[in-house]
């Protein structure tokens, strides 16, 4: 991408459109000349492309506001992990920021998520 100036302290740029699973490196410069890799330490890439997820059905639809023992399956397209074993997948409930309740969920092999 071509360098751009930006007087402020945030960025924003889109980036092309690449296959799901493409690992991609971000790197910054100050002056055009000395670069860095923006990651996590040890990580070899900066983030993986994937495709949005979305929610095609959600059984049961309606239920108890509390009900020990029960649970929801979430169905939908492009529910996959992309940094196994996805032990931190949430679903969250209502809008941020005052109204979202986190639940913990689990990822299942056939691509559905319980919560």
């Amino acid at each position: 991408m071509p360098a751009e100036d930006y007087s402020n302290e945030s960025i924003t740029h889109l980036s092309l459109p690449e296959p799901m699973g493409t690992k991609a490196l971000i790197q910054i410069s100050l002056n055009n000349e000395d670069w860095v890799n923006v990651r996590a330490p040890g990580a070899k890439h900066s983030f993986t492309y994937y495709d949005s997820p979305h929610i095609t059905s959600i059984s049961p639809s309606f239920g108890p506001l509390k009900a020990k023992g029960k649970f929801m399956i979430i169905s939908g397209t492009n529910f996959v992990c992309q940094d196994p074993p996805c032990n931190d997948v949430k679903v969250r409930f209502g809008t941020l920021p005052d109204n979202a309740i986190f639940e913990p969920a689990q990822l299942l092999p056939d691509g559905t998520i319980k919560c």
